[in-house]
């Protein structure tokens, strides 16, 4: 094949290289001026995962774009190593909560422990007023009074009567 009013002749390598090559040379060049971008949202999105399987899907993500050659080895590295460090704090999370001293706020549903709180609070007029002298102080400093028929107890003159429980 000739290019017309040329003497350049291309010939069959040629084109091969040409359609192969240039569309090749075009994509390292994209992964290489993309390669930053690409690794800092990948970060961001492993930063913002609740779950290690959310830490999964994002690592299944990195490691296509390194395969394809879209990230470089060191940054597959580093998001590796930010990955296995998100993975045990939740693998520790997950550990705590089966032992029962830990519960994530996300999953918590927050009605049960209101309501044991205001079973706390003594209704108004249900036991002595703040103004109640008491009946006497023990050694500890706790005030203690006789209402209703029930035993109630402060700490100090100007706070709340509390209803003590045996």
């Amino acid at each position: 094949m000739v290019i017309p009013g040329t003497e350049i002749g291309i010939g069959a390598w040629d084109l091969i290289g040409m359609f192969g090559g240039i569309p090749l040379f075009s994509w390292i060049l994209f992964g290489f001026v993309t390669r930053n971008k690409r690794c800092a949202r990948y970060e961001e999105q492993l930063e913002e995962a609740q779950s290690r399987d959310e830490l999964e899907q994002v690592a299944l993500k990195w490691e296509y774009s390194l395969m394809l050659r879209l990230l470089g080895p060191h940054q597959g590295i580093r998001l590796e190593r930010i990955r296995s460090e998100l993975d045990d704090k939740f693998e520790n999370a997950e550990n705590l909560m089966a032992a029962g001293e830990f519960e994530p706020m996300t999953e918590v549903d927050q009605t049960p422990i209101i309501e044991a709180q205001e079973k706390d609070i003594p209704e108004i007029g249900s036991g002595p007023s703040i103004s109640a002298v008491a009946d006497q102080i023990d050694e500890n400093g706790y005030s203690w009074l006789m209402h209703e028929g029930k035993q109630w107890y402060r700490t100090n003159s100007e706070s709340h009567w509390f209803e003590f429980e045996n």
